[in-house]
Order: C-alpha cells, then structure tokens, then sequence
C-alpha cells in the first residue's frame, strides 16, 4: 500500500514484481535464510512475528517489527501478506540504555568503597565487588539477606531511626557510624551514608 512505499521510500508501483531480498539489510543472515525461518513458522501456526532489519531504496537500514500471513489469492496461489512497524527509534533508544547501563556497572565495579542496594523492605538487590570482599559472603548468598541480617542487633534501632527521619523525609542522610557482621562472624566498624531512589513518578523503590 502507500504506506509500505513511504515507509521503504519507494514510488507507487515500483516494487511490484521486484524480489524480497532487495528489502533484506541483514548483516548476518540473507533474505533466503529469514525466508525459510518466516514459511518454517507459517507452516507450523499460520503467522509469524518478530524484528527484521530492512534496507529503504537509499540504501538506509531501519528496522521493523513485522507480522506474516497468509492467503490463497485466485491466481497466485499462497501469497504473504506483511505488516511493518518502524521501530527503529525504539532500538536506538534501547541500545542508548544499554550502553548507560554498561557505564554504570563499568563505575559500579570501579568503585574503591563498597556500595550496595536494598528495597523498602531492606533486601539487599544489587551491589558491588568491593561490598562483596567487605562482608565476605558470595553474591548469591547476599541476595538473600536483608540489610538486618548483616547488622549486629545494637545497631539496626539506630539505623532505622535514621532511615525513617533522614532519608525518607529529605532523600538522604548524614554520614553515620554502624557495623557489618561478616561471614567468618568478625565485627567489623563501618561509615556510610544512604540516599533514596525514586521512580520517574518520585515515589521510593
């Protein structure tokens, strides 16, 4: 339809009787291998779904979502029938994210001191290398504690005072005293200070 030719910028009735692969931008794989995996799924159920990297007349890659059936068309027997969706900004975005999140993690790891998360019920969900070596559990051990199972009994009262008063009525607090137990039951002594992390919406997670 019109849509189609905007969308790969070709003019009406140019594409007509032309091959599938000039469409194909693939850097992996040729139109005749996603060819055969798109009637391999149609033969099984009916329709396939999935996202295809296409090439308009300018030579310009953007990808799709595509969805295919088909049909029996009265003279060209089974015919596909295609609908594209441009999601090509929605990939950008996506790799955009992923590259934030490896320069995250990549300054996470940096990190000298020990940084840890925790939910609002204090699971410990995420944390670094250096927080590791600090409480000397294994990270999946970690994951399964609350930041009170690592906290001998004489300090969570105070650390929960804090919380409640400094950091979820002003998003962070002072720097403040408290101890870790580690995992060979060794006290140990340490500074730190937490800060609250809201959604888009502001509200704490």
């Amino acid at each position: 339809n019109t849509r189609f030719n905007q969308l790969f910028g070709y003019r009406e009735g140019e594409l007509a009787g032309q091959p599938v692969a000039i469409l194909n931008a693939s850097d992996t794989r040729s139109a005749e291998e996603v060819a055969r995996e798109i009637e391999d799924e149609l033969e099984k159920y009916g329709i396939w779904a999935g996202e295809v990297r296409n090439r308009k007349k300018d030579g310009t890659p953007f990808w799709c979502h595509a969805i295919v059936s088909t049909f029996d068309h009265p003279v060209y027997g089974k015919v596909w029938i295609t609908v594209h969706e441009d999601i090509t900004e929605k990939k950008q975005i996506e790799a955009a994210l992923a590259g934030t999140e490896q320069r995250y993690r990549q300054l996470y790891e940096g990190m000298r001191d020990a940084f840890a998360s925790v939910d609002l019920e204090g699971r410990i969900t995420g944390f670094n290398s250096a927080f590791v070596k600090m409480v000397g559990y294994a990270p999946e051990d970690i994951y399964t504690f609350t930041f009170r199972d690592l906290t001998p009994e004489q300090w969570i009262t105070g650390e929960e005072q804090v919380l409640k008063n400094q950091v979820m009525t002003r998003g962070y607090s002072d720097i403040y005293e408290k101890a870790y137990r580690r995992k060979d039951g060794t006290v140990i002594p340490v500074e730190l200070r937490t800060t609250l992390i809201t959604g888009e919406d502001g509200v704490p997670q």
